[in-house]
């Protein structure tokens, strides 16, 4: 730490606060971007730094991976913190980027940012290490060509020493503790999700990876629910807008609901080639999400990526606050739910409750055997319809005389 000077305390994000400091030596004095990780103790953090070395220190460079330059532990009242530092100093991250720049991008735009995500991930997993934090706050805009920036990955390789990116002892600011929640796949909410030290999920960053193509190319943005704030705080996620609920995490409301089929409910705003690969990289078997390279394989066959506005039909798709459309069921219907329904809280698991009729078995049946009862009587009505206008028929043939 004494190879640095503090400037400023950049942002509560994941993992640990981010520094903006100088460097006290060396010709130019740059500009670097330090990251502080509290570990709980010194022993864990020696063997925390000696993996990060390794895996991420000595990693090598990577036009779309933000280049670690050194690591060491330091000791700040009490508390041992493992120290990263990057190579370059870059303030705006992609959700900045895109809330400012996505009026002027085109699908190839769209197009290059996501090939360069997915390359960079790629690059990743090669080596070993996933990111399990993946979401615009954790990737930066730097070198700018023809218009288009220059996406680079940050934040890597952390949660196989920190186990979660979020926690009591990580304070998140709103916007990338926000951005997180709605990014984080159905198995992160499993008790023993990312509890091995040193053992990377690579299906989870596929999944996240999916969440922030839709926000991205959809430009979904969240609400924001305090409006006392200031200023005010814009999210990119993706979501599943839900009546009574407001804005359901997709994660989330898989892991809860298994049963349900979300096919018809998301990704809505962009091509179908595009609709097809988030498809694959959303799906609840981990095992089943496509690897990298194969995203990038289907992200290249791609010709569009945005839906026009123009041919979204029904008045629903055109308003960006359409509510979840999948069919529910009445509070107090007299038909028994199916275990495929719709679960009535989408915010929490309801597998150990069990589906019971909200009306009595007797009223049940009376309202059957009404129905039943109301469509004889429509059915004999027509009937005696039909014979009255046979006998009628018959009636007039015997004014005229029949011959041989």
């Amino acid at each position: 730490m004494n190879r640095y000077t503090p400037v400023e305390r950049i942002c509560s994000g994941f993992f640990g606060p981010d520094h903006r400091v100088m460097e006290r030596r060396g010709p130019g004095k740059k500009e670097r971007r330090m990251k502080l990780v509290p570990c709980g103790s010194r022993e864990f953090a020696m063997r925390a730094l000696g993996v990060y070395k390794e895996n991420i220190v000595f990693m090598l460079k990577h036009e779309n991976i933000m280049k670690v330059k050194e690591a060491f532990l330091h000791k700040q009242q009490g508390t041992v913190y493992l120290c990263s530092v990057w190579k370059k100093y870059d303030s705006q991250t992609l959700n900045e980027f895109l809330i400012h720049k996505h009026k002027g991008m085109t699908d190839d735009s769209y197009k290059s940012l996501f090939v360069q995500l997915a390359t960079g991930l790629s690059f990743l997993h090669s080596n070993g290490v996933a990111h399990n934090a993946l979401t615009p706050f954790s990737v930066v805009m730097t070198e700018y060509h023809n218009g288009d920036g220059v996406a680079k990955l940050t934040d890597y390789g952390l949660s196989q020493l920190c186990l979660k990116a979020e926690g009591d002892k990580y304070a998140m600011e709103e916007g990338r503790s926000k951005s997180l929640t709605y990014a984080l796949p159905p198995e992160a909410y499993n008790p023993n999700w990312a509890r091995e030290f040193d053992k990377p999920s690579k299906p989870a960053d596929i999944f996240m990876l999916g969440m922030l193509f839709n926000a991205a190319a959809d430009h979904s943005l969240l609400h924001q629910t305090d409006k006392t704030k200031e200023p005010h705080l814009e999210v990119m996620a993706t979501y599943l807008p839900f009546p009574g609920y407001g804005q359901v995490p997709v994660g989330k409301f898989m892991h809860n609901n298994p049963s349900v089929d979300l096919d018809h409910q998301l990704f809505r705003g962009v091509s179908p080639n595009l609709r097809r690969l988030l498809r694959r990289m959303a799906l609840l078997e981990p095992e089943s999400r496509p690897a990298p390279t194969g995203v990038l394989q289907m992200l290249n066959a791609c010709k569009t990526l945005r839906k026009p506005r123009s041919i979204l039909t029904t008045p629903t798709e055109r308003d960006d606050n359409a509510p979840f459309k999948m069919p529910l069921a009445p509070l107090n219907s007299n038909r028994k739910r199916r275990s495929s329904s719709i679960r009535y809280d989408p915010m929490s698991s309801n597998k150990a409750k069990k589906n019971t009729m909200t009306a009595p078995a007797s009223e049940w049946e009376k309202s059957s055997s009404q129905a039943t009862s109301g469509l004889i009587r429509r059915a004999s009505l027509r009937l005696s319809q039909r014979a009255r206008s046979v006998s009628d028929y018959l009636n007039q043939k015997k004014s005229f005389k029949i011959t041989d």
